[in-house]
């Protein structure tokens, strides 16, 4: 069995990383990736499933997440600087901890 992060310690650094507010979580916004980082994190490095990390960020359900992370990946491809604040927050989650 691997160790699992405290969702609100994954939840602060990436806010920190993503420098907002953690009540930005909350905030609904179509294009917004902010959302969708949290829950990768939160599936790696916190051991959530995406009901959970859907319940955590008040985004509706599994198939939401699902379809955020599938944005993120496309995001990702395109932004150099988000592809280089998610690596940055997932090295500094990974000497943490390892993902699960």
């Amino acid at each position: 069995m691997c160790e699992r992060l405290d969702p609100e310690k994954v939840l602060a650094a990436t806010g920190a990383m993503m420098e907002v507010d953690l009540d930005a979580f909350r905030v609904r916004h179509r294009t917004f990736v902010l959302r969708s980082v949290a829950a990768r994190m939160f599936c790696r490095y916190a051991g959530l499933t995406q009901r959970e990390a859907a319940r955590v960020l008040q985004v509706g359900n599994s198939a939401t997440v699902s379809k955020q992370q599938h944005r993120l990946s496309e995001e990702l491809a395109h932004s150099r600087g988000l592809r280089r604040r998610v690596s940055t927050l997932e090295a500094n989650l990974g000497a943490m901890i390892q993902p699960c």
